[in-house]
């Protein structure tokens, strides 16, 4: 077998920012599961990435961490190349990238990680891969430490696993680069559909997949479908394997996933909290949502808390609006179904986030009239996470600007990021558009500036712009489009004030 056995090298994933990856939703996520988290007194602490890809997280993190220390593992010469050059032109210093494999890496002396994660490549990867992973977190992973580890997870891929194999193996018959073999597999697949092939009308998920796959990224489903080693597993299997690193299951990432409410029927709760163990807990709760996608965060001797250290705790947990406050939506939607936290003192807890970052202590004056109002605070602000509102967040520190220089310089290009680095631990989500107007700060005072700004920096880069999976034709349409997207921007000044992405004394002229 060649070096990257059986691993889909000759494409460059993805250059995204997981927000799941991120201390302060992690230590959240732990803290609501009465889990410590690791201790970061004065932003210090070792995070490490393994399978890091092109290094977005961590070089985000590293800026948003400047007294921390990074560490991004992958085995692809190319992917250490440009998380070394971005860390490079960000101006870091925190951050080190390291081309080994993670049997090579479990051999180094990296010392102990107060973080380690893993996105993603845990399915990805061999049986044998898999081990030499989990003998990294136990040599590594300090006590106390928290894993983060995502992978596709069945029963959900069950229905998937068709499709998977008809690409791979349409594609293994072709030459030439692996998008270009992944976008034919599809086409194959959607013929075979087309004509009704039964194992594709019998899963609704396979028919899903291959109509949705042209408007997926190519590189992505390129890692996704033509890796030889493609093993969704059980949250059972994966408990087990992770065992000998003395790991133990704390929470998901995904925080609705914590939440029955967001998940099924009260009936199946019941039936989902009374079984005897915690494995058989979440094969069962995978069982009835059909889980395709795990985010699950372990920890390593992770101290259970007592009630009232575990309070306290969380009363220290700080959070941010990233939208605008009049925009909040209190009916919160997760999968199929949907949780309305619309009360007074939802409401009143937004407004007072309106006016800057709060922590749960600070909030908890809005619960008025509640017999535990640390408990409502909690679940307001947790809810208004998974609806995409609120961010939990760390509190103020300085961050240098050299790398949110860098990410909005390649704002509407093709290798443009997602996010920005923020004064407050993590990052920033943000659009094409808002990436655009970040870069220069004074396109933000108004309509028309951002209007125009759009225009020229389109026109300097060559880029048209797309509505409606159209290109956009008459000038007056493309001014309406963009007018649009602008308006819409400008209600987010406040989020990036609060967030260090703008001077606080920034005003816009409407």
């Amino acid at each position: 077998m060649s070096w990257s056995e059986g691993y889909m090298a000759d494409t460059e994933y993805t250059s995204h920012y997981f927000a799941e990856l991120a201390p302060p939703l992690l230590d959240l996520a732990a803290l609501t599961a009465g889990v410590m988290p690791p201790e970061r007194e004065n932003g210090r602490f070792r995070y490490c990435e393994l399978g890091c890809g092109n290094g977005m997280t961590t070089n985000i993190l590293a800026a948003c961490y400047p007294n921390a220390e990074f560490v991004g593992i992958d085995f692809m010469p190319v992917h250490i190349a440009n998380s070394r050059r971005a860390a490079k032109r960000g101006g870091l210093k925190n951050a080190r990238f390291l081309e080994l494999s993670f049997a090579d890496a479990a051999k180094e002396d990296l010392g102990q990680f107060d973080y380690i994660v893993a996105h993603g490549v845990y399915s990805w990867v061999s049986p044998q891969n898999r081990q030499e992973m989990v003998e990294f977190y136990r040599r590594f992973l300090a006590p106390g430490g928290l894993i983060y580890l995502s992978y596709n997870t069945n029963p959900g891929w069950l229905g998937i696993s068709p499709v998977q194999k008809v690409v791979s193996e349409y594609a293994r018959t072709l030459r030439g680069p692996s998008p270009a073999r992944t976008q034919a597999g599809f086409e194959f697949s959607a013929k075979l559909l087309n004509l009704g092939a039964a194992a594709f009308k019998l899963y609704p998920g396979a028919s899903q997949q291959i109509e949705k796959a042209p408007t997926q990224p190519a590189n992505y489903l390129s890692q996704e479908y033509l890796n030889e080693a493609w093993y969704p597993l059980y949250v059972t299997d994966v408990f087990r394997e992770l065992a000998p690193a003395k790991l133990e299951y704390v929470a998901s990432a995904t925080l609705a996933e914590n939440d029955f409410r967001f998940l099924m029927t009260d009936e199946l709760a019941a039936v989902v909290r009374e079984q005897p163990t915690e494995e058989l807990r979440q094969l069962v709760k995978d069982i009835t949502i059909n889980a395709r996608f795990r985010r699950d965060i372990y920890s390593k001797g992770g101290r259970r808390l007592s009630g009232l250290d575990q309070r306290q705790m969380l009363k220290e947990r700080s959070f941010a609006l990233i939208k605008n406050a009049e925009e909040v939506n209190f009916n919160i939607t997760y999968l199929t179904r949907q949780l309305s936290v619309d009360t007074p003192s939802a409401r009143a807890i937004v407004a007072a986030l309106a006016g800057g970052t709060k922590t749960l202590g600070e909030l908890m004056i809005q619960a008025t009239g509640a017999q535990d109002s640390l408990r409502v605070t909690l679940e307001v602000l947790l809810a208004l996470c998974i609806g995409g509102w609120v961010q939990p967040v760390d509190r103020k520190q300085s961050i240098g600007s050299e790398m949110n220089r860098s990410l909005t310089a390649a704002a509407l290009e093709d290798t443009a990021c997602n996010t920005v680095a923020t004064t407050l631990g993590g990052g920033l989500l943000v659009n094409p558009y808002e990436l655009a107007l970040l870069s220069s700060p004074s396109s933000l005072e108004s309509v028309d500036t951002g209007l125009e700004y759009l225009k020229s920096l389109a026109e300097r880069k060559g880029r048209n712009f797309i509505t409606k999976n159209r290109l956009t034709g008459e000038a007056e349409d493309v001014d309406a489009y963009l007018r649009e997207q602008v308006v819409n921007i400008l209600k987010r000044v406040e989020v990036f004030q609060t967030f260090g992405l703008l001077p606080a004394h920034f005003k816009t002229k409407g």
